[in-house]
Protein backbone atom coordinates (compact mmCIF):
# COMPACT_ATOMS: atom_id res chain seq x y z
CA UNK A 1 0.00 0.00 0.00
CA UNK A 2 1.30 3.17 -1.10
CA UNK A 3 0.60 6.70 0.63
CA UNK A 4 -0.26 9.90 -1.21
CA UNK A 5 2.95 11.71 -2.87
CA UNK A 6 4.15 14.90 -3.70
CA UNK A 7 3.73 15.93 -7.17
CA UNK A 8 5.01 19.17 -9.12
CA UNK A 9 1.29 20.49 -9.36
CA UNK A 10 0.92 20.18 -5.48
CA UNK A 11 2.56 20.90 -2.10
CA UNK A 12 2.74 17.53 0.35
CA UNK A 13 1.54 19.34 3.39
CA UNK A 14 -1.66 20.93 2.68
CA UNK A 15 -2.39 22.59 6.19
CA UNK A 16 1.11 24.12 5.74
CA UNK A 17 1.48 27.56 4.98
CA UNK A 18 3.76 28.48 2.51
CA UNK A 19 5.83 30.93 3.85
CA UNK A 20 7.49 33.74 1.78
CA UNK A 21 11.25 34.53 1.76
CA UNK A 22 10.91 37.79 4.13
CA UNK A 23 8.57 35.69 6.48
CA UNK A 24 11.11 32.73 6.64
CA UNK A 25 13.73 35.62 7.74
CA UNK A 26 11.68 37.14 10.35
CA UNK A 27 10.99 33.93 11.70
CA UNK A 28 14.41 32.65 12.07
CA UNK A 29 15.47 36.12 13.87
CA UNK A 30 12.66 35.69 16.09
CA UNK A 31 13.82 31.61 17.01
CA UNK A 32 17.43 33.00 17.38
CA UNK A 33 16.30 35.54 19.89
CA UNK A 34 14.16 32.79 21.70
CA UNK A 35 17.17 30.43 21.41
CA UNK A 36 19.80 32.90 22.89
CA UNK A 37 17.39 33.74 25.96
CA UNK A 38 17.37 30.43 26.82
CA UNK A 39 20.57 29.10 26.44
CA UNK A 40 21.98 32.49 28.27
CA UNK A 41 19.40 31.37 31.07
CA UNK A 42 20.47 27.44 31.11
CA UNK A 43 24.16 28.68 31.30
CA UNK A 44 23.38 31.04 34.39
CA UNK A 45 21.54 28.08 36.42
CA UNK A 46 24.04 26.30 35.80
CA UNK A 47 26.82 28.18 36.84
CA UNK A 48 24.95 29.08 39.75
CA UNK A 49 24.79 25.42 40.52
CA UNK A 50 28.52 25.16 39.96
CA UNK A 51 28.92 27.61 42.88
CA UNK A 52 27.39 25.79 45.01
CA UNK A 53 29.31 22.68 44.73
Amino acid sequence: MTGPSATQDSYPYQNEPIWSRSEKAVARTAFDAALKRELHEVMHETKQMANQI
